[in-house]
């Protein structure tokens, strides 16, 4: 079973409010409360996220945003396997983010023959953070959360916001797969526009593997976005299935947020 996410429209150029307003951002939280996107977005079928694979930072756990390293060899090897898992998945787009560590990964994973740069998808600007490890932060800053409070001298929740929201509405006008070569952060935000849940570290989407697979799609009639699978590490299944216990969660986290909204997730 596939967990749906409301996001029932309205008249054309009005904002759906089927979410509450973010309390980060300005913006709403569900980008495609927007009719006009929904109707350009009919022909896509998925977007599939892919985060880059290991680099020496991601072993040590410091922060990496505009440093750009390059993948370490068990990163190589790992990004040689990636296309194996995306073995029968065809793509009508494929991005890619700048940063060599992306570049790499779709490189090595046999897509950058047919793979366009895009820099919108650049992995969250730390600033002052940038090469730190988010404990030894909150160590100085108790209570700091990367997407409530962003980074001094770097990126701002509004801003990595509207980077998201960018690509999401160049996706729409896509007929068919897209896949997408980006960082962790960034795809939390990305899903988190997508899905129209808040930016919270507490949530599903929280955690990232180095060489993980994300997919975001929706329901047939198109009218609900829906989180097809986060955080694969193995064999891409085309139809995958929710474990009971996760559904549970997912659901706790969206019956929070759609409280004023009186939409029900799926069980």
């Amino acid at each position: 079973m596939l967990v749906a996410f409301g996001l029932a429209g309205r008249d054309r150029g009005q904002r759906a409010r089927c979410f509450p307003r973010c309390t980060i951002c300005p913006h709403d939280y569900t980008f495609f409360a927007y009719s006009e996107c929904n109707a350009m977005a009919i022909g896509m079928s998925a977007i599939y996220l892919a985060r880059h694979t290991e680099t020496a930072w991601n072993l040590t756990g410091q922060l990496t945003g505009a440093t750009d390293l390059p993948l370490s060899e068990s990163g190589e090897r790992s990004a040689q396997r990636l296309g194996a898992r995306l073995k029968g998945l065809k793509f009508a787009k494929i991005l890619s983010s700048p940063l060599q560590r992306a570049r790499q990964t779709c490189e090595l994973s046999g897509f950058w023959s047919v793979t366009e740069i895009d820099p919108d998808l650049v992995e969250w600007n730390y600033g002052r953070y940038e090469g730190r490890r988010e404990e030894d932060i909150r160590a100085e800053r108790p209570g700091w959360s990367l997407l409530r409070d962003g980074c001094p001298e770097g990126e701002t929740p509004e801003q990595v916001c509207a980077r998201a929201d960018r690509v999401i509405s160049r996706m729409c006008t896509i007929s068919g797969n897209v896949l997408l070569f980006t960082s962790g952060h960034f795809i939390q935000v990305l899903a988190a526009r997508w899905l129209g849940v808040g930016l919270n570290t507490d949530t599903e989407f929280s955690q990232l593997s180095a060489a993980s697979l994300c997919c975001l799609s929706y329901r047939n009639d198109r009218s609900r976005s829906l989180n097809r699978f986060w955080n694969e590490i193995g064999q891409v299944d085309l139809e995958p299935e929710l474990s009971l216990s996760r559904r549970r969660r997912i659901n706790g986290i969206l019956r929070a947020h759609q409280a004023d909204a009186g939409e029900s997730a799926i069980r």
